[in-house]
């Protein structure tokens, strides 16, 4: 059942060019010396990134259900993922269904970067204690 969309979503971007339900358009353009790429959605790109975030926040919500269970070193662990995570999915959120007519850079990447890096300290640390 999990890998249905996925296959979906495949399957729909293997054929775009014929339906354009993921994507319908890149237009390309130059603003004051800078290269911007603007992407023309199509309602399967919704209905995925909806499929993705959904996941990610069920993700988050099991870890969270287990850092109440688990020892206290555990538990500092499952928080950081929480907090970390929670950054670029909540920017994910925010560019892809709230403000994305107004934002003319997605702000989702440097949280990615943030997550990668905190994730990594959390991962440093806790094989010293």
């Amino acid at each position: 059942m999990v890998f249905i969309i996925p296959v979906l979503t495949w399957l729909i971007i293997l054929t775009n060019g014929t339906h354009h339900l993921f994507r319908k358009a890149f237009i390309f353009e130059n603003n004051q010396g800078f290269r911007l790429i603007f992407t023309i959605n199509g309602p399967w790109y919704q209905i995925n990134m909806f499929y993705l975030l959904t996941l990610v926040g069920i993700t988050m919500f099991i870890c969270l259900v287990s850092a109440v269970k688990a020892s206290p070193g555990d538990r500092l662990q499952f928080i950081v993922f929480i907090v970390v995570s929670g950054f670029p999915w909540v920017m994910s959120i925010i560019y892809n269904f709230a403000l994305k007519e107004d934002l003319l850079v997605d702000i989702t990447p440097p949280w990615f970067n943030h997550d990668h890096c905190c994730t990594h300290l959390g991962t440093v640390l806790h094989e010293k204690c």
